[in-house]
């Protein structure tokens, strides 16, 4: 597990920028940086400090995107449970704010430790509730995304009808802007749905569903 520093022990840093409504993309590059360096403790000291820093300037939405930044690196790490810890409190942030965007994605990756940890029916749950502001919002892609892993765990609790309705949806999607990669696992996803249904045979090679 990656622990985090105490802010007493971080070096003094001013960040100017959290005044600024490019903080939260500025917070998601830096972080971005530092873990594509592999600088993992830096990067989540670096965003414990950008979110004590946040609160003190009353900035909440570059608060919450710090939260959820830490979440996602102690999710590449395998700490589930302090991943899930920081998802959920960035969510209660977003919710608070009405930051409906950052909100539905912080609900994805919640729902994607829940399935990790084998809680079908809570990550189920956290994906349908993050589908449902993709879809108020228009977020086309990103509702696609977790239909498909909706779809997955429908497939996984041998709902192959149900996995078949979001990979279409998804197909359909995905097709429609032009994201061939994602339209490609769309489809295996649809192949596997019709398998378990034992309608492979149906589909054909070259079909468009």
């Amino acid at each position: 597990m990656v622990q985090l520093a105490p802010a007493a022990t971080l070096e003094p840093q001013v960040f100017v920028w959290v005044k600024s409504p490019l903080a939260p993309m500025l917070v998601g590059n830096t972080g971005i940086l530092l873990r594509i360096q592999g600088k993992l403790q830096d990067a989540l000291n670096h965003f414990q400090q950008t979110f004590e820093l946040s609160n003190e300037v009353g900035h909440r939405g570059s608060a919450a995107q710090a939260l959820a930044v830490i979440g996602d690196v102690l999710l590449e790490e395998g700490d589930l449970a302090g991943a899930y810890k920081m998802y959920q409190q960035a969510s209660a942030i977003e919710h608070e704010i009405g930051g409906k965007n950052l909100y539905a994605s912080t609900l994805t990756q919640m729902g994607r430790v829940l399935r990790q940890q084998a809680k079908a029916a809570d990550a189920q749950q956290a994906y349908r509730d993050s589908l449902s502001l993709e879809e108020e919002l228009g977020n086309k892609s990103d509702a696609a995304e977790t239909r498909l892993a909706l779809a997955e765990l429908d497939c996984d609790s041998g709902k192959g009808t149900e996995a078949e309705e979001l990979s279409r949806a998804a197909v359909a999607a995905f097709r429609a802007d032009a994201y061939a990669d994602e339209e490609i696992f769309a489809q295996s996803m649809l192949s596997r749905a019709l398998l378990q249904q034992g309608r492979e045979g149906r589909r054909g090679p070259n079909s468009h569903c």
